[in-house]
């Protein structure tokens, strides 16, 4: 069945209007959060995590057509290393943080569910050739710095098998799976990447831009699945 264009999708003034209408909503609905945070309990604590996950599709719709910021390339390239949805992705688990307990065997239990990610060894992985001869990128870096990106390559490697794992594979088959868990792997990479690595990002050191690329092209290939 052919879809028919939405008249946001047909028109940009009408596509202006809803923008701003979001806008609107979003920013009454971020005050009414943060009056909350302040007193998450076992009562709001499910409604605090649904509105830090809705928050980061809001921020991926908002920022769906770089092209209309091509005029200012500074913010176009923040947008492309994850300036402002990278914090969104991880405020998830800051606010997860706070009523964890509180919530594990709720409604929202399957969802904090990570396979096998805590026993995936990406040492014991053959697809590690993928990787090979990275490290020589970060060679001449501060000591700091090289133990950091060491950090996460082995993460991207983590990230890589733990994806590698469902392909191919039906639903049906992955155990205690109703969604896709090849998009949990960058999600659970981007929380367990240490803030270090993001500050070094948004630097544009070298080491950090081609790790970026790398997890980039992972993302892109979950375009085919």
């Amino acid at each position: 069945m052919q879809k028919t264009p939405s008249q946001a999708e047909t028109n940009p003034e009408h596509e202006s209007h809803h923008v701003v209408t979001a806008i609107r909503h979003h920013g009454k609905a971020l005050q009414g959060f943060n009056e909350t945070l302040y007193s998450a309990n076992a009562s709001n604590g499910e409604a605090l995590v649904l509105f830090t996950t809705l928050n980061v599709f809001y921020t991926f719709a908002i920022n769906k057509k770089p092209e209309l910021d091509a005029n200012d390339i500074s913010r176009r390239r923040a947008i492309l290393l994850g300036a402002e949805w990278i914090p969104m992705v991880r405020g998830v688990g800051t606010v997860l943080g706070t009523v964890f307990e509180h919530i594990r065997f709720g409604r929202l239990e399957k969802l904090f569910k990570i396979n096998n990610w805590d026993s995936l060894d990406p040492d014991d992985m053959a697809a590690s050739e993928y990787f090979d001869g990275i490290e020589v990128v970060w060679a001449q870096s501060q000591r700091d710095d090289i133990a950091m990106y060491e950090l996460v390559l082995h993460l991207l490697k983590k990230c890589r098998m733990f994806m590698v794992q469902f392909q191919g594979a039906r639903i049906d088959d992955i155990d205690d799976s109703n969604y896709n868990r090849q998009w949990a792997g960058p999600l659970v990479f981007i929380h367990c990447v240490p803030e270090q690595y993001f500050e070094r990002l948004q630097q544009r050191q070298p080491p950090a831009l081609v790790l970026f690329t790398f997890f980039g092209a992972m993302l892109n290939s979950l375009d085919h699945i």
